[in-house]
């Protein structure tokens, strides 16, 4: 008579596979579970601004890239007739103020950069100051999340 034993213990190369297959996989997948960057393209709707938004978490920084650019960051003046630019982040929503003297009109703009919508919208208020006339004018751009 012939007797068997079964035995619940793994091969010695079976676990090693498996150790491995589980560290690649892990490696591939970990770094989209646990990325704390997050990265957008946004075009307004007349199609005459687009841009690239990547926000670091992290680092808490807002880059920028327009077309045929290199990265800048966000928070600081991109013109050269702004003046006073702030960001605030509070959480994947940040927003940036900036003010532009020109001539006599004074403009403030303000963008706002919801990284959890995935959605983007200009403000530009204008005011003369001689004649005290108030425009506002608010842009929605068009946006899709871009895999990092």
């Amino acid at each position: 008579m012939e007797v068997q034993v079964l035995s619940a213990a793994p091969k010695k190369g079976n676990s090693m596979s498996i150790k491995y297959s589980l560290l690649v996989f892990l490696f591939f997948v970990g770094k989209n579970l646990f990325s704390q960057s997050f990265m957008m393209n946004c075009v307004s709707s007349d199609f005459k601004d687009m841009a690239f938004y990547k926000y670091e978490d992290i680092k808490k920084k807002l880059y920028i890239r327009p077309m045929k650019s290199r990265w800048t960051d966000f928070c600081i003046e991109i013109n050269f007739d702004e003046e006073n630019v702030s960001c605030k982040f509070d959480g994947l929503l940040l927003s940036r103020n900036s003010l532009e003297n020109n001539n006599n009109n004074l403009i403030k703009t303000l963008y706002k950069v919801n990284f959890a919508d995935y959605s983007l919208s200009k403000t530009v208020s204008t005011s003369n100051k001689e004649s005290n006339l108030n425009k506002k004018n608010e842009i929605k751009y068009k946006c899709k999340k871009i895999k990092i």
